[in-house]
C-alpha cells in the first residue's frame, strides 16, 4: 500500500517531516497550521495518534485568544513560551503571510457591508413612517393621543383634561400645554366645540373618536352680556349656555391642523 506523503513547508525553507522537525519549529507560522487543522492531518499521516488527538482536543476546548492557544500548543510538545513574544510573533507572521492579506481584504469587505447596513438603518430612522392612524367617519385618530377633524381642519386632544378649571386658569393652561409635542394649543370657541356635536350619540359626540367624554366644557368665547361669564357647551343636548368664570368645568384642547383640512 502506497504511503501518503504530507509534509508541512515553512516560508523559511524548512520542511516538517518528523516530530523533531515540529519541535524545532514551534513558530507562529506552525501555529497557523495548528489552527487550520493541517497539523492534525500531518500527525495522523505519521501515525502519531496520541499527539493528533491531543492537538484536536486543544482545538475544541480552548476558547481563549490566539496567544493563549499558541502557548498551550507549545507546552503540549514540551516547549516554553513567553506570552509577549508570542503576541508580537503572531501579529508579524499574519502580516507577512499572503493569507493575512486575504483575511484583511475579507475583514474590510465585511466592515464595509456593516457600514452600509448602518447607513441604511440611519436612513430608515430618518424617514420613518408617520404614526399609525385610524379613520372614523371624518376623524383621523392619531397614535399620539390627538384627533384631527378633516371637515374643520382642527386637531383636538382626544381625552379632555382630568381636572376641572376656572375659565381664567383654563385659558392659561391651554396656552402653555405642550401635549404631543405641539405648543399652539388653545381653548376652543363655542362654534368649534359645537362642530363636534353629533346627536346620533349620547353624549352627543362620537364615542370612538372621543371616548369617555364629559358633559360640559369651557369655550374661549366670553358671554356677550356679562364679562363675568363665559360660554360653555354641553354634550348632553348640544346646546351652549353661560357660566360664571369662577365656576369649574372641563376643557378640551384644540389647535389648527390645516394639513388635513378638506374643503
Amino acid at each position: 500500500m502506497k504511503t501518503i506523503k504530507f509534509d508541512l513547508k515553512l516560508n523559511n525553507g524548512e520542511t516538517l517531516r518528523i516530530l523533531d522537525d515540529l519541535k524545532n519549529n514551534l513558530t507562529p507560522e506552525v501555529f497557523l497550521h495548528f489552527q487550520s487543522g493541517k497539523l492534525v492531518k500531518w500527525l495522523r499521516v505519521r501515525k502519531l495518534e496520541e499527539q493528533a488527538n491531543a492537538v484536536e482536543k486543544l482545538l475544541t476546548e480552548i476558547h481563549d485568544i490566539e496567544v493563549q492557544s499558541f502557548k498551550g500548543f507549545i507546552e503540549l510538545f514540551g516547549g516554553e513560551a513567553d506570552v509577549d513574544s508570542l503576541r508580537i510573533g503572531i501579529a508579524e507572521r499574519k502580516r507577512a503571510l499572503p493569507s493575512s492579506v486575504e483575511n484583511s481584504d475579507e475583514e474590510v469587505k465585511q466592515l464595509k457591508t456593516e457600514i452600509e447596513a448602518l447607513k441604511a438603518e440611519i436612513e430608515q430612522l430618518k424617514n420613518s413612517p408617520k404614526p399609525k392612524e385610524t379613520i372614523v367617519e371624518n376623524f383621523i385618530i392619531h397614535d399620539d393621543g390627538t384627533v384631527t377633524d378633516t371637515k374643520t381642519g382642527l386637531m383636538w386632544r382626544q381625552q379632555e383634561e382630568t381636572q376641572k378649571f376656572t375659565w381664567d386658569y383654563a385659558m392659561q393652561y391651554a396656552k402653555t400645554s405642550k401635549f404631543a409635542g405641539y405648543s399652539d394649543w388653545r381653548l376652543p370657541t363655542t362654534d368649534e366645540l359645537k362642530s363636534l356635536i353629533d346627536k346620533n350619540y349620547k353624549p352627543t359626540i362620537n364615542p370612538l373618536a372621543f371616548p369617555m367624554s364629559q358633559n360640559q366644557f369651557w369655550s374661549s368665547s366670553p358671554n356677550p352680556v356679562s364679562s363675568l361669564n363665559a360660554q360653555i357647551v354641553s354634550f348632553v343636548d348640544g346646546d351652549s349656555s353661560r357660566s360664571s368664570k369662577g365656576s369649574s368645568h372641563f376643557i378640551r384642547l384644540v389647535r389648527d391642523d390645516n394639513v388635513f383640512y378638506r374643503a
